[in-house]
């Protein structure tokens, strides 16, 4: 089919051409409304990784800074630094009706019918939400928590710098 054809075939089915244009877009737009709104915010850390001597005395291995970033990136994607923001931030503590650890808690039940450690259960969602990651050869360290709400997404960021 040549380019000439072609027009001709779109000039004749333009109204059919616009009839799919706009129902495109009207489910994008729609698949976009329905979707639930997620906020991520970032912290950064610098860590201060150790470098060679420079004058030669005291060499280091290979790799030993990128094991060294490795290793802070886990701690802060811990179960025990976890713990220290449910603690910090009282996420543990009684829920009022209506308020976020309320919604927490009816959630541990429904899944786990109330059996069970809820703090371990309140760490691992939390964790499920969190991404840590290293800057590119340098020694900072983002950390992105994702939750529905602005302001509880930069709270939990920076309460895992704190916990850190």
């Amino acid at each position: 089919m040549t380019p000439a054809r072609l027009l001709l075939v779109l000039k004749s089915r333009w109204v059919l051409v616009l009839l799919v244009w706009l129902g495109v877009i009207a489910l994008v737009g729609l698949v976009t409304a329905l979707q639930p709104r997620a906020y991520t915010a970032t912290s950064v850390l610098l860590v201060d990784v150790k470098a060679a001597d420079p004058l030669g005395t005291s060499p280091t291995q290979p790799g030993q800074a990128d094991a060294y970033m490795a290793a802070q990136m886990d701690i802060i994607a811990s179960e025990r630094v976890a713990r220290l923001v449910i603690s910090d931030q009282h996420l543990a503590d009684k829920p009022a009706a209506g308020n976020v650890n309320d919604e927490r808690r009816q959630r541990w039940q429904a899944d786990t019918g109330g059996q069970g450690d809820y703090i371990a259960w309140l760490s691992e969602e939390l964790r499920k939400n969190l991404e840590v990651r290293p800057a590119k050869e340098s020694g900072v360290i983002r950390i992105f928590y994702t939750a529905p709400d602005r302001e509880e997404a930069a709270r939990m960021a920076n309460a895992y710098v704190k916990a850190y």
